[in-house]
């Protein structure tokens, strides 16, 4: 999947379609640049260690987000676009500046 199609997966309404385990939360990491998911890379292990919990990554629109979605993709991180992003709904938003 390229980024900027829309991605199935444990949030929406195919939740069930793309899930793995029986996720009860979903989060949303929004990032900017590669220093901001550098900064939620200090505290998303804390979230990702709970099989309950989901974390989907989006790229808010920055004047700073060259690489950022490589670098999110290199994680191993499930990406979706902006776009999709703010018509889903999440359990929890988090970003960092």
């Amino acid at each position: 999947m390229r980024y900027g199609e829309w991605a199935e997966g444990p949030f929406g309404i195919d939740a069930a379609k793309g899930a793995t385990v029986a996720v009860q939360r979903t989060v949303l990491a929004v990032v900017h640049s590669v220093v901001t998911v550098a900064r939620m890379a200090d505290v998303l292990p804390v979230l990702a260690s709970d099989w309950r919990i989901q974390v989907v990554f989006t790229v808010a629109p920055s004047l700073f987000s060259d690489g950022v979605v490589d670098f999110l993709h290199d994680m191993g991180a499930m990406v979706i676009p902006w776009q999709q992003a703010v018509r889903e709904r999440f359990d929890l938003a988090i970003a960092a500046g």
